[in-house]
This record gives structure tokens, sequence and C-alpha cells, in this order.
């Protein structure tokens, strides 16, 4: 909590778009050590080398 991050599409194994939330296959502690995501806009190679 505290920092957005980005996560791969195919992490993603379940939307429930009625119950508002989203399933991923990914571990909390993946999560929590991944970069954080600062919106500028655009992902340039460099960003998405280091993701």
């Amino acid at each position: 909590m505290g920092k957005h991050v980005l996560v791969a599409p195919t992490a993603v194994k379940e939307i429930d778009w009625l119950e508002r939330f989203v399933r991923v296959d990914l571990t909390c502690y993946k999560i929590k050590g991944s970069p954080a995501w600062e919106n500028t806009g655009t992902i340039d190679k460099a960003y998405e080398n280091l993701l």
C-alpha cells in the first residue's frame, strides 16, 4: 500500500467487474518489491527493462 505499480497483463487471472476486483498470479511480496510507477504518460524502453 502507498504506491502504484504496473502489473503485466499476463499476470491477470480474473477480473470481476461487479465486485470490482482483479485477481493476479503474483505474491504480495512480488508486488511490494516492484518499482513504483509514476504517471509520466509514457513508458520508454529503459523503464520497461527496469520492470
